[in-house]
């Protein structure tokens, strides 16, 4: 004779629930990992900026100022040969 194991039919309420929960969990993890990602980001740009708004002559200022002058070039040249292009 075999036993069988008698279970209530389960309408999957409860898994469904427990799903739901993990999936919030989820998020809200996904949300506070961003937040902490993006304060850092912030923080690091603040301090940068008040190292330069302090002490100007600086290395960070510096290496700030050449790369803003490169790009201002880089900017100047594409302009200059789109121009050039449509000439």
């Amino acid at each position: 004779m075999k036993w069988r194991c008698l279970r209530v039919p389960d309408s999957g309420k409860g898994r469904k629930k427990e799903k739901e929960q993990s999936k919030m969990f989820l998020q809200q993890k996904k949300k506070k990992e961003w937040y902490v990602a993006s304060a850092t980001v912030f923080f690091i740009v603040k301090e940068l900026v008040e190292q330069t708004a302090s002490a100007k002559s600086s290395k960070v200022s510096g290496v700030l100022r050449i790369h803003l002058k490169a790009s201002r070039k880089k900017r100047y040249h594409e302009s200059r040969r789109t121009t050039a292009s449509l000439d």
